[in-house]
């Protein structure tokens, strides 16, 4: 296991790709401060939360995903 991952590790490694990153920055960098953002695909949800609660990017945004909310629980989780 060691050998085919030393073998295989530069034709698998993905660490410098940032396609979904710069997807998320392209989105909140258009949209004006304080905004609330209505998300309803799965690639735009995953970049954008990732973006804001793990790198910090444009907390003035809230961002909602709209499929959520058909949940019983989003009620309670109302802002």
């Amino acid at each position: 296991p060691l050998f085919a991952h030393k073998q295989n590790y530069s034709i698998s490694d993905q660490s410098d790709t940032m396609h979904f990153r710069n997807y998320a920055l392209s989105i909140l960098d258009t949209l004006p401060m304080n905004s609330l953002f209505i998300i309803n695909y799965d690639q735009q949800w995953t970049s954008i939360r990732y973006m804001q609660e793990c790198e910090g990017v444009r907390p003035d945004i809230t961002s909602v995903n709209l499929s959520m909310m058909s949940y019983l629980w989003w009620e309670s989780k109302r802002f």
